[in-house]
This record gives structure tokens, sequence and C-alpha cells, in this order.
């Protein structure tokens, strides 16, 4: 028999079962260090490419004006798992003024030894604030290190483990990277009234620009740069 790939409607919703544990110790007002352990067991996670499904289709082929049985390449599903530790950090320091900082680690593992799409390994927060009653402001940087947008390159149908055709070179095949990227935000609050808040936000305030590649940095495939965004908003509780 022949195959055909296609989409399966057999495929079940994406589940996990989660375990974390944290430990914080408050050592003085509004000041908290704490350490967290998680881990996450994913059933049902994606397995993309042609794989054989064991069923059939019956299509009808122009060439031969019949209906022909195929059988079904198509994607299925598998386990994967996330491990991590996260650090927290928060300590005022004086007249208003304080800190704010995170950093986690994540570790993950796929059945098929593919990489797991969206999950970088290092990311973090570093922020300082002063508030008080009326007004508070918080500048933050932060940090997400690289990830695998995409396991499929060069295309839908390929093995991202096996061999593939580029520009009439056989290489294997690479999934697709996100470069790490680096932000800064501002965000700032005024209290008019106990019923009217005055807020004001500006995200990507360094412009930061992330390129995807695949087999190093420079051979960017794609480039994006949201620019400098800047919100005014009026909040009034009823």
């Amino acid at each position: 028999l022949d195959y055909w790939t296609g989409p399966n409607p057999n495929l079940k919703p994406l589940s996990s079962r989660n375990l974390d544990i944290s430990v914080a110790w408050y050592y003085a007002t509004r000041s908290m260090v704490s350490l967290s352990a998680f881990s996450s067991l994913i059933e049902g996670y994606a397995k993309t490419g042609g794989t054989a499904s064991g069923q059939t289709v019956d299509l009808y082929d122009g060439t031969t004006n019949t209906v022909r049985t195929y059988l079904i390449n198509s994607s299925t599903q598998q386990k994967a798992r996330i491990r991590g530790l996260e650090l927290s950090w928060e300590q005022p320091i004086a007249w208003g003024f304080g800190l704010q900082t995170n950093a986690s680690y994540a570790e993950t593992r796929v059945e098929d030894g593919r990489p797991m799409n969206g999950a970088s390994k290092i990311a973090g927060n570093a922020g300082v604030y002063w508030e008080n009653d009326v007004f508070s402001a918080r500048l933050v940087y932060n940090y997400r290190g690289e990830y695998v947008s995409s396991t499929t390159a060069p295309s839908p149908t390929a093995n991202s483990q096996g061999m593939s055709n580029i520009g009439g070179v056989l290489m294997p095949s690479a999934p697709t990277i996100a470069a790490p990227v680096s932000n800064v935000a501002f965000t700032a609050n005024y209290n008019v009234t106990p019923e009217l808040q005055i807020a004001f936000s500006a995200t990507n305030l360094t412009n930061p620009v992330r390129a995807t590649y695949r087999y190093s940095e420079a051979e960017q495939q794609k480039v994006d740069a949201s620019g400098r965004q800047y919100y005014l908003e009026a909040r009034y509780k009823f």
C-alpha cells in the first residue's frame, strides 16, 4: 500500500501531572528568599512528522480513475518531562526603594529525543521599585535564554533527527532556534483618589531584536523587532 500524510483526528488533549515544592524564608518585613523545585510529566505531547498510524483511508486516484487504499502517516503523541528550579528574592532597601529578582533553570526531555518547543533553560528578572501609598514605579530587566521554536525543519513532514537535502547538500536536519533576548520595562501608578488610578507603562525600552536560526546564529532565518511600546491608562473602581 502507498502512504498518505494528513491530520490525526484521534489525538487526545495534552495533560500533565505536576509536583511543586517550595521553601521560603521571611527574614524581615516584606523581605523573602525562596527556592522552588518543579517537575511536570506530560502526556500527549505532539510527535510531529509522518509516523505510521496503523490506520488506512480510501481516496480517489485521479491518475488511474480508481479508489485506492492508503496507509496513513500522521502526527502522534508521546511523553515529555520538565524539571527545574526557581530562586526568588525580595528586599526593601530604604525610603520606599526595594529589589525584586527571580531566576529559573529548567531541563526538558521528550520521548523521541527531540528538544521541547518554547522551553528556555535559563530565564530571569531583576527589578527595582519605589512606592508609597499614592505613587509606585518599577523598572524591570528581563532575560530569556535560547529556545527551540520548531523541530520540524525544514518541512512539516521532515524528521528533524534525520537527513535533509538543503541547497543540494545532504545534511542533518536541525530545529529552528530562537536566540537569547534581553528586555527592559517600566511601569508607574498614581492613585488620584481611592477609586481612580492613572497608570503608565513602557515595554521593549531597549528595542530588543530576536533572531531565529537553524545551524548557527550566523544563519539567521528571521529577525523580529516589536519596537518600543507605551501605554497610558485610567482605572476606576466602583
